[in-house]
């Protein structure tokens, strides 16, 4: 019957399945009693969060606990009300003083479990410490005797205030309660856990359904059965539970409390509930909707996801209301009410029309959280109001009415500037700050581009007015200039845009020729045309048109060292050669790889080991720069070795040098494993990572070191599908993802080579490879109907396709020679 249960209950989840069978095992090996019928006892519960039911025990009591309690003269059951983790709770009749009591009596199978029993015991100390109209009061506690299969065990109880009335959503569907009066239940709630807080003690489990509200309208706050002290006197009954193990109801938890860190919660932790509670009983939706979802995915949205505010659902709570709950529910506490106090402060200032202590969080501080957070839709959210407030201050671009007075024109004008002066200052904001706040985010590609467009927008028209102005004129260039990167920069996330990017990078080149021409000694402009130029060159190799690419890089570098020679201590200006450097040798490592290794032709060969001779120096001088600079306290340089050490590697490869070309990309690999781990969330290092794992796997499967290459390639295509997961814009991500497969395809073939295996696991292995190949192939086909397919990737497809089949043509060999 249990595992019937079960089934029903996990669904599809076979994982879940598995280990919830898994802890029944082991609570049965060690003499637990088991779920079981009625007469086995009080139902046994669960462990943790999920709650495991067996069969209910209805309307009765069960064989001996009814006897148990009317042998000691004091109750007598009625019915169950409840049941919950720890314990079941009766309707019962105290016999002196006579009245009506809640009897919550804690599950005979958790009777020796000391764990499980302090926390009951801790329950009735707290209850009875709780004196407020607010909170069910305690009466009774004590130990009773009740007969179970395994026997006779004693089991703590305690009576408490029956509360005759509805649960708190339902008390407010049924009586079609409006705004106002669900505000006041807050209030009382509030004041009530505010009441807990001042005696030292954190509810942790605040919910609806802990809170009955009577038939007068007055709430009583339930179930203080997870509650922890936070004063000495309790020090010995607390329960301090295990960093890891989550206690309370998961969909009203705040971020800390899932963090399994006890050292984290406090009184802000009820405060979140309280926010959790309030928006539910508004909106009549969960803050957090925890249906149909696992674990994991819940506690990821609890501290990730930013939620819904009021006024999105109704803008009826737009004001006072939308704020309270707000701060109540911010993921940082340090920005929650301190107490319940506060919260029902403010509450009690909304009913009575004053004006609230809460102030709206600033858009700076809703931006940061975004960065930290990694939210990219709300990206797009904030480059839309900045987008609006531009506009406000736009429309006053320009205003220069002709009026006769003098003072009025001046006065004109002058309004004119100041409003000229804001609409720049917003704009160079969104380009320079808001944008480099998220640009190493994973999933930033699209909010990038909208908040670069934006303020493109405005920068264009400013430009247009103050052609002169170099300054304004270098913020119109660089918007150009980040624009078309997140359209089709190579080296990041891009959204595959090339002919966008390149249209976008002209204009950026076209501003900094004309302003380097009116000062040609300016390093400010020679410089920023070397940037803008490199993009170009980049976008020319990937186009197939490598000659020009090279004769652009070449001129990028002869600038470069123009100005180096002014500083040649420089480390920024020693680092911007050394990147011209890096580029000069991409693309003569491109030009080579062409070049067929077996060509009979000697012209040929000798054109190939030239082009890879000369992308060997050019990384070598850069290599060479990047260790003159290195700095322990500058992450850049540290990030540049391990490109050069790569790039070395990739010539080597090219070469055939593999055993060098291994120790190159262990070097890179050893560096970028430990950056990536400092720094989760930032995309270029993680797309840094997957080069570097994939590579190295790459070249041990050439070495014939198949098993020791799987785990790289594995690593490599976790990483990158990854990538793609978060941000299914992104066509690096997605360009990366293509590589890993077929890496992953080239290994299970090359493995089925082995003729001592198996010809089923040949067979298998090739199946796999050509599975592979079709992944990769699916992926660029699926570039190509989006116009977002290089020359380079139209190469791959064709490969990959010819690629399937030959491994078909493999497959049908060993096909045959199983038959015959």
């Amino acid at each position: 019957m249990r595992d019937a249960f079960l089934e029903s209950r996990c669904g599809d989840d076979a994982g879940l399945l598995r280990e919830l069978q898994s802890l029944f095992a082991h609570h049965h090996e060690r003499g637990v009693a088991t779920p079981g019928h009625a007469g086995a006892g009080l139902v046994t519960g669960a462990f943790n969060i999920s709650e495991l039911v067996d069969d209910k025990l209805g309307e009765s009591p069960g064989p001996g606990l009814g006897s148990a309690f009317a042998s000691t003269g004091r109750y007598t059951i009625i019915r169950l009300l409840g049941e919950g983790g720890m314990g079941a709770v009766y309707l019962a009749e105290q016999e002196r003083p006579r009245r009506t009591v809640a009897l919550k009596v804690m599950r005979a199978g958790f009777g020796s479990m000391n764990r499980l029993r302090q926390r009951f015991e801790l329950e009735t100390e707290v209850l009875g410490r709780l004196q407020h109209p607010g909170i069910a009061r305690i009466y009774d506690a004590g130990t009773a005797t009740v007969k179970t299969a395994e026997g006779s065990v004693s089991v703590p109880y305690f009576a408490m205030e029956y509360v005759d009335g509805m649960s708190l959503l339902e008390y407010a569907e049924h009586h079609a309660l409006g705004t106002r009066e669900r505000m006041r239940i807050v209030a009382m709630i509030a004041e009530a856990v505010a009441a807990a807080h001042r005696q030292g003690i954190i509810h942790r489990d605040i919910k609806p359904q802990n809170v009955v509200v009577d038939h007068a309208g007055d709430p009583k706050v339930l179930d203080f059965g997870v509650a922890r002290a936070t004063d000495s006197d309790l020090a010995v009954t607390t329960i301090q539970t295990d960093i890891g193990q989550l206690i309370g109801t998961l969909g009203y938890m705040s971020p800390e409390q899932v963090s399994g860190d006890p050292s984290k919660i406090d009184a802000r932790t009820d405060v979140y509930a309280l926010g959790a509670l309030t928006h539910e009983l508004l909106t009549g939706k969960p803050l957090v909707d925890s249906r149909q979802r696992t674990v994991s995915e819940v506690v990821r949205i609890i501290q990730d996801v930013e939620p819904p505010s009021l006024s999105s659902i109704n803008r009826t709570f737009r004001g006072d209301l939308d704020t309270i709950v707000a701060k109540a529910i911010d993921k940082d506490p340090s920005r929650r009410y301190d107490d319940a106090t506060s919260f029902a402060a403010d509450v009690r200032r909304y009913l009575q029309v004053e004006p609230i202590v809460a102030r709206p969080a600033t858009h700076l501080y809703r931006i940061g959280k975004f960065a930290r957070r990694n939210r990219v839709l709300v990206g797009g959210v904030v480059a839309t109001f900045l987008a609006l407030a531009l506009g406000l201050v736009g429309m006053s671009i320009g205003f220069i009415n002709a009026r006769t007075e003098r003072d009025a024109a001046i006065a004109a004008q002058n309004t004119a500037d100041a409003r000229f002066d804001e609409v720049r200052k917003l704009a160079k904001t969104l380009v320079f700050d808001i944008h480099d706040m998220i640009a190493v985010l994973p999933g930033s590609t699209e909010a990038r581009k909208k908040i670069v467009t934006t303020a493109l927008e405005y920068l264009d028209r400013l430009g247009a007015e103050q052609s002169d102005d170099e300054a304004l004129q270098m913020e119109l260039s660089e918007g150009y200039l980040k624009v078309g990167q997140a359209q089709g920069y190579g080296s990041r996330a891009h959204l595959g845009d090339r002919a966008g990017a390149m249209q976008n990078f002209r204009k950026a080149e076209v501003i900094r020729k004309r302003m380097l021409a009116r000062d040609p000694e300016s390093e400010e402009w020679l410089g920023g045309l070397g940037s803008v130029q490199n993009q170009i060159a980049l976008l020319e190799l990937d186009s197939g048109h490598a000659q020009e690419a090279l004769a652009m890089f070449e001129e990028v570098l002869a600038n470069r060292e123009r100005i180096l020679a002014k500083a040649p201590e420089d480390p920024k200006k020693r680092r911007s050669v050394a990147i011209s450097h890096q580029w000069i040798g991409n693309t003569y490592l491109k030009m080579a790889v062409p070049l067929s290794k077996e060509s009979d032709d000697p012209a040929v060969a000798a054109r190939r080991t030239e082009l890879l001779m000369k992308g060997l120096d050019a990384y070598r001088t850069m290599q060479a720069i990047y260790v003159a600079i290195a700095a322990p306290d500058d992450p850049m340089p540290t990030r540049d070795l391990t490109v050069a050490s790569e790039k070395i590697g990739d010539l080597y490869s090219e070469l055939g040098e593999l055993e060098s070309a291994l120790v190159e990309y262990r070097k890179s690999l050893e560096i970028r494993t430990r950056v990536y781990a400092e720094n989760p969330d930032n995309h270029e290092l993680r797309s840094d990572l997957v080069a570097a794992t994939g590579k190295l796997g790459d070249r041990m499967v050439k070495l014939g070191e198949f098993d020791e290459a799987e785990p790289y390639l594995q690593q490599s295509h976790t990483l990158a599908s990854a990538a793609v997961r978060e941000d299914p814009s992104d066509v690096l991500a997605k360009t990366n993802l293509v590589v890993s497969e077929y890496r992953i395809g080239e290994l299970a073939a090359a493995r089925s080579k082995d003729a001592s295996r198996p010809i089923a696991s040949r067979k298998a292995l090739l199946d796999e490879a050509m599975s592979r190949f079709g992944a990769a192939a699916a992926i660029l086909r699926e570039l190509a109907d989006i116009g977002k397919l290089d020359e380079t990737g139209r190469g791959w497809l064709a490969s990959f396709e010819e690629g399937i089949k030959d491994l078909a043509a493999r497959r049908a060999a060993l096909e045959a020679e199983t038959s015959s």
